[in-house]
């Protein structure tokens, strides 16, 4: 199972703008992060949490920065998320259909006569009732019937 195509998941305007943003905007809370333990406004205690600090400013500065970015900025990541949906879509299609080709079961020879169909099955002797209750031989048994019976049974719901 190891040729089954894998669907990356789809991504949202934001994220293409914190990609575009990231090493900038790592570099100026780096700083800021190091000018806070250099004055110290942040306790040289907290030096082991310097990890957790500089990701906290740079996810909540890469908000803000989103939050107050141009209209015309947002439209532009916003044609991202639009081509990466497309993208996302048709990936989805072709790995459904693929599963499906997977899934499939496949009609042996012997299967593929419409009244042997029931006999392949050990069911030859047996009368098969309808939908609506009734018994019907055998013989009336084939696909068109069924389906009518569905599209009966649904239309009464």
């Amino acid at each position: 199972m190891g040729d089954e195509p894998k669907v990356e998941p789809m991504k949202q305007d934001f994220h293409f703008y914190a990609m575009d943003h990231y090493e900038e905007v790592k570099h100026v809370c780096r700083q800021q992060l190091d000018n806070a333990f250099a004055n110290g406004t942040i306790a040289r205690t907290n030096a082991e949490n310097q990890l957790f600090l500089l990701t906290t400013l740079i996810n909540a500065r890469l908000i803000k920065n989103w939050e107050s970015a141009s209209p015309s900025t947002r439209a532009k990541y916003l044609k991202k998320e639009e081509a990466d949906r497309k993208r996302f879509m048709s990936e989805e299609e072709v790995a459904s259909r693929h599963c499906a080709t997977l899934t499939a079961r496949r009609r042996s020879p012997k299967q593929s006569g419409d009244l042997e169909r029931a006999g392949s099955f050990g069911l030859s002797a047996v009368d098969i009732p309808s939908l609506d209750g009734t018994k019907r031989p055998k013989s009336e048994f084939d696909l068109e019937g069924v389906e009518c019976s569905v599209k009966r049974a649904k239309a009464e719901v």
